[in-house]
């Protein structure tokens, strides 16, 4: 589990991102945040939005 960024800081938020992308490149070990988490985040946030819509 991961917790998301508080959403009253989105400067904050865009650092982190830029931080763990940075390390990620530096280390070879990439976030497990990574393009697979956005993309189901994506998936769940599109399936929620269409029940709103019901």
């Amino acid at each position: 589990m991961h917790e998301l960024p508080g959403w009253s800081d989105v400067p904050g938020a865009y650092g982190r991102a830029l931080d763990a992308l940075l390390t990620a490149a530096r280390t070879g070990v990439p976030d497990p945040r990574g393009v697979e988490f956005g993309a189901r985040l994506t998936e769940i946030l599109a399936e929620a939005e269409a029940q709103l819509a019901t």
